[in-house]
């Protein structure tokens, strides 16, 4: 008993699935989930169908703080750009996922960025408190969260 119990608690601690770690869940059963791989984390019945909690309630996430740069955003990829004031170089990476609701940017700005769009931005936002795989195919180590849009300008 006591050695399944290590067993198990050595899975908790380490994680042994792809994607964020058990400690960057919010909810213990999604940690255990993350853990012991029987479950898919944040997945969950929602209004009596299968779905996913959003990731602001999914994930743990640092205080909020005002963040400036350059996002560059695309089907199915939302990269951003710490410090950033002009577009990115030809196949600079970055390893931080944007999530950004189309509902906080201008009317034009979501229609000019439908099909994508590099944008200055200003906002105040928040990061995942631990690095692991997040975003498209989990290839960022963190994921940024905007909550509200205090400037935004396209480039290019």
């Amino acid at each position: 008993m006591r050695t399944a119990f290590i067993g198990f608690t050595s899975l908790l601690a380490s994680g042994c699935s792809e994607g964020a770690p058990p400690s960057a869940y919010t909810h213990l059963r999604d940690r255990v989930a993350a853990a012991t791989g029987l479950d898919r984390p944040c997945f969950r019945t929602i209004h009596g169908q299968p779905g996913r909690l959003p990731d602001t309630e999914c994930y743990r996430f640092r205080d909020p703080q005002r963040l400036r740069g350059v996002t560059a955003r695309s089907f199915e990829m939302s990269r951003f750009y710490p410090g950033a004031h002009e577009a990115p170089a030809q196949g600079q990476q970055s390893d931080l996922w944007l999530s950004l609701e189309p509902q906080l940017l201008s009317p034009q700005l979501r229609k000019k960025c439908e099909q994508g769009c590099l944008l200055a931005l200003d906002f105040i936002g928040r990061r995942t408190a631990v690095e692991g795989s997040y975003g498209h195919m989990g290839l960022a180590k963190h994921l940024i969260v905007v909550d509200r849009v205090i400037g935004a300008r396209p480039l290019g």
